[in-house]
């Protein structure tokens, strides 16, 4: 009796020693926390009043940078968070100081250094920190680090690159990517945008590009594709649409589905220039894959020409319902003619036709029982 006594002294001494431990935490997290709001609010006033007198970017003192940081902080941690901060709000012409300065204080030698040498998480926040920063001078060192035993480094230096902007690191960034599920992709490719370069050549050159192993290099081909894709749709002042367009006219009849089918969507997101063009887009609607097919269902759609509402009306009877689907879709985005196409199926024979109409009109919120 007298030993369970003890026990359970000894487990309210621990549990008593383990809630004054997280009670203290909090408090110095929460101290930290507070001292390094009030760092980053004098140092706002400090940078504003050194951008406003200086004039330009250009004549800002670095030396003055780095000694009001010092002077209002003596946390070197602190300090290099800070100006992370600041410099991510600021344009490339903007932060240059700021950069300059982060260089000037030994931050972009110690995160080499860590990038180098360090454990696996320091490895991934330093390329992350050298990629925010956009250190040229890691250059060298980020494009060994996407060799990296981490995955999570790897992905982080890949990031760092495109963040930093070099146009010769494009080969590079897109080699690594052919492992990259589709989410790393997208965050690269945000990145890439951000570049203030024309990326035609650079993709171009890998879709051209021969020797090596043929599944490695067919890889690289589809990421280039859909990369091509993404800019056409969202970015097309940095991309050459015909350049593009015609660098993926060679992979629609390709023997590898996947590059059919990224080629395609090249088309759908380019738009077609000539009528050659919107026909062969329309005949992978009688394609034998039906992956082929569906990609060009949708392709139509997005592409817009009229003259493809009587194809893919034949396509509502397609035996692949992504096929049916994609087409009704299609039909949809072609304005009255592609809706008056669905409503003429509402009665038809072909079941499959009246039931995929039905719900894409329902959708629209159309009158799908009486088809008008």
């Amino acid at each position: 009796m007298q030993f369970v006594f003890y026990f359970l002294i000894v487990l309210l001494a621990l549990w008593a020693f383990i809630t004054i431990a997280q009670v203290a935490y909090s408090i110095r997290v929460e101290a930290k926390r507070r001292f390094k709001s009030e760092v980053r609010a004098r140092f706002k006033s400090v940078l504003q009043q050194i951008y406003t007198e200086a004039g330009s970017p250009t004549r800002i003192s670095i030396d003055e940078v780095v000694a009001s940081l010092e002077r209002i902080c003596k946390d070197r941690i602190i300090c290099r968070d800070v100006l992370i901060e600041f410099t991510s709000k600021l344009d490339l012409d903007e932060s240059k100081p700021l950069r300059d300065a982060y260089e000037r204080m030994g931050f972009v030698k110690q995160d080499i250094e860590l990038l180098q040498n360090g454990k696996w998480q320091a490895r991934f926040e330093a390329a992350t920190r050298l990629g925010r920063m956009r250190c040229w001078s890691a250059i060298e060192v980020l494009n060994g680090a996407m060799r990296d035993k981490d995955e999570d480094v790897r992905f982080a230096a890949v990031c760092a690159l495109a963040e930093i902007g070099d146009q010769y690191s494009i080969p590079a960034i897109v080699h690594a990517l052919t492992d990259a599920n589709g989410w790393q992709v997208l965050q690269v490719s945000e990145r890439l945008l951000a570049m203030n370069v024309d990326v035609t050549h650079a993709f171009l050159q890998m879709l051209t590009a021969s020797g090596g192993v043929k599944s490695r290099r067919e890889a690289v081909i589809k990421t280039v594709l859909d990369l091509i894709a993404d800019f056409a749709q969202r970015a097309d002042d940095k991309l050459n649409l015909n350049a593009a367009r015609a660098a993926a006219y060679q992979f629609v009849n390709s023997e590898q589905l996947d590059l059919r089918a990224r080629a395609i969507r090249v088309f759908a997101a380019t738009g077609v220039a000539t009528p050659s063009e919107f026909e062969l887009v329309l005949n992978c609607l009688s394609d034998r894959y039906w992956e082929i097919r569906a990609v060009a269902a949708k392709a139509l759609g997005q592409i817009g020409d009229q003259a493809a509402v009587s194809k893919l009306t034949e396509a509502l009877r397609d035996e692949a319902w992504w096929v049916r689907h994609n087409a009704a879709q299609a039909l949809a985005r072609l304005g009255q003619s592609g809706i008056e196409a669905l409503q003429a199926q509402l009665h038809g024979e072909d079941k499959f036709a009246a039931e995929t109409a039905k719900q894409v009109l329902e959708e629209l919120q159309l009158d799908a029982k009486s088809g008008a």
